[in-house]
């Protein structure tokens, strides 16, 4: 579980496609002493499971499945690709965003970008199937972002970023045209799928 707020800037030292999973090495500055084989880190809003780590070098190892990378962004990485990093949350940690799986819902595509004042807005298109689940006001995440839904047209949603997050995560490389991770709100999803199984909708 995680929370949106993302940690770090990380880089892909290394991708090696092969015909189940991508192989990934990621360069951090997080503290690797403090994770072990097993631990989950978010990249770019997808849980993934760290596989080895080399702290003395700052790496860590991880593998996605093509299951993973047909729903994500991963098959558009490559060497260099900067990402954002969450390490899971800590059960006595404060839950600055909100509830992130890191199960990537889809991909969208920023339609929008644009600078009024400190604030940037982005615009993104999203798939037919997830309507249900954005609100405004409501949450959502872009590439392991975690943020605010400022207004819902269609298949089409803006999210207002502040200069902080801008800056210090992965959207301040985003361009228009650029796809992007999304998990849907998962308190949204799991209504949803209850009103539905109830017949309520």
């Amino acid at each position: 579980m995680f929370t949106g707020i993302i940690e770090d800037l990380g880089i892909i030292n290394e991708i090696k496609p092969d015909s189940q999973a991508f192989r990934l090495k990621i360069k951090t500055t997080l503290p690797l002493s403090e994770v072990k084989k097993g631990d989950s880190i978010a990249v770019n809003g997808i849980c993934l499971t760290v596989t080895d780590l080399t702290p003395d070098t700052g790496e860590f190892f991880c593998d996605a499945v093509r299951e993973t990378a047909m729903r994500t962004t991963i098959s558009e990485w490559s060497r260099g690709t900067k990402v954002n990093l969450e390490r899971a949350m800590s059960a006595n940690g404060r839950l600055d965003g909100h509830f992130v799986s890191g199960h990537v819902d889809a991909t969208g595509r920023i339609t929008g970008i644009v600078k009024t004042g400190i604030q940037n807005t982005l615009t993104v298109n999203f798939p037919n199937e997830l309507k249900p689940f954005i609100a405004e006001k409501g949450s959502i995440s872009i590439d392991g972002v975690s943020l605010t839904v400022a207004a819902v047209r269609g298949v089409t949603l803006e999210v207002a970023v502040i200069p902080f997050t801008f800056e210090h995560t992965v959207l301040s490389t985003k361009s228009i045209g650029s796809r992007v991770n999304l998990e849907v709100d998962m308190i949204a999803r799991q209504i949803y799928h209850m009103l539905k199984t109830m017949g309520k909708i």
